[in-house]
């Protein structure tokens, strides 16, 4: 670990949820709960952070092996890492298991919190779980920052119990939570709950989208015009919406980049004509694609999870400068009106035609829209929030 200090008074501790710093640095800091430990790394108002992992089994790490180390990009004095180890090699499923698993992992917390230096720091946390029933009493304040709901993800569904238990705690509660969409905000805390709540939208990285720079070589190759989905491809895709416009005769070319987390949620795109499933590219790759691409698609099926999403990649889009034909969901209406909505798993093709005819957003609009979704700009926000009195 480093040692010294930051410019600012503030002392921070941030815990993941599910996966890890090192899991960060594989995917390039792309995240919501990544960009906010880099914010917090290169911030002059934080005098020390320490941004900690979940804790991980020592059997696990000795079957996967070190991996990619845990970096802070730019860290400088004051900027420390902690990854707990554990015996259990599973989250609890149950409340009961999770508060005992809360106050484990909190003390764990508080003497790297000592190590480190760090006095009366802000408690941010991503984990349901470390939010309802982590004692936190060596805290100055604790802030759960939800960015998705675990309670209806699919990946987590055995936690789905205990997440349900850890919102239904924090409603009784009197702790804060900053969430990325109002209707996730409503989940955790219920509607009836005021002035305990803040959303904070999902942003982009100015530097990385003041200039794209020039569509990789690959992607010069695809056809035109060109329909860009880029993000996770799994089961929230509306893989009817996309085989709808694949059938049109629309001569839209449609181009999936990103991991594939779920082969079978995409049987059906598997050679196709007309879509192509690119798999996962480097971000800077991404970023010049869109911005080279006709329209960007955001089709997902609507399920609990899809309506409580303020998608990422959404923003991302508005960056490049594209028109969007998005799945109507709730916390993507009023988006303006480059942004077109269509019923989830009807066909797209008039609305994907129409966006694709657009001209390109003038690139002083694009600028001054990329500046407006700036992750610092939303971060300086929570910051504000977790300094509010509880």
């Amino acid at each position: 670990m480093t040692t010294g200090r930051g410019g600012g008074e503030l002392d921070v501790v941030l815990t993941y949820a599910f996966d890890t710093l090192a899991d960060a640095a594989v995917r390039d800091f792309m995240r919501p709960p990544d960009r906010l430990a880099l914010h917090l790394a290169g911030s002059a108002d934080v005098r020390r952070v320490l941004v900690a992992d979940p804790p991980r089994s020592v059997l696990g790490l000795v079957r996967r092996g070190s991996g990619v180390q845990p970096v802070l990009p730019g860290a400088e004095s004051g900027r420390y890492t902690f990854s707990p180890r554990r015996l259990g090699r599973r989250e609890p499923a149950t409340a009961t298991a999770a508060q005992r698993w809360a106050r484990w992992y909190d003390r764990q917390l508080e003497a790297a919190a000592g190590r480190a230096g760090l006095s009366r720091p802000l408690l941010l946390t991503c984990h349901p779980f470390v939010a309802a029933w982590a004692p936190a009493r060596w805290a100055s304040d604790i802030v759960y920052y939800a960015r998705d709901d675990w309670a209806s993800h699919p990946s987590y569904a055995r936690l789905s119990v205990a997440v349900r238990a850890a919102y239904e705690r924090l409603r009784r509660s009197r702790r804060k939570v900053a969430a990325v969409s109002g209707v996730l905000l409503d989940q955790v805390l219920g509607p009836e709950v005021h002035g305990r709540g803040l959303v904070v939208p999902n942003g982009v990285d100015p530097e990385l989208w003041q200039d794209p720079g020039p569509s990789p070589g690959w992607a010069t190759l695809l056809p035109r015009p060109l329909a860009v989905y880029a993000g996770s491809v799994d089961s929230r895709l509306d893989t009817d919406a996309i085989l709808a416009l694949s059938r049109s005769g629309s001569g839209v070319h449609v181009a999936l980049v990103g991991p594939v987390m779920e082969p079978s949620a995409v049987a059906d795109l598997v050679g196709v004509p007309g879509v192509d499933l690119l798999g996962n590219r480097p971000h800077g790759e991404v970023a010049a694609l869109l911005a080279a691409a006709d329209v960007a698609l955001l089709l997902h099926r609507e399920t609990p999870l899809t309506r409580s999403m303020d998608p990422l990649k959404l923003y991302e889009y508005l960056a490049a400068g594209l028109p969007v034909v998005a799945s109507d969901l709730p916390e993507l209406r009023g988006r303006g009106e480059r942004v077109r909505l269509v019923p989830p798993g009807a066909d797209p093709s008039e609305a994907v035609r129409a966006a694709a005819a657009e001209p390109r957003l003038p690139e002083l609009l694009r600028l001054a829209a990329v500046r407006e979704m700036s992750w610092d700009d939303r971060f300086r926000r929570l910051l504000a929030f977790a300094a509010l009195p509880a």
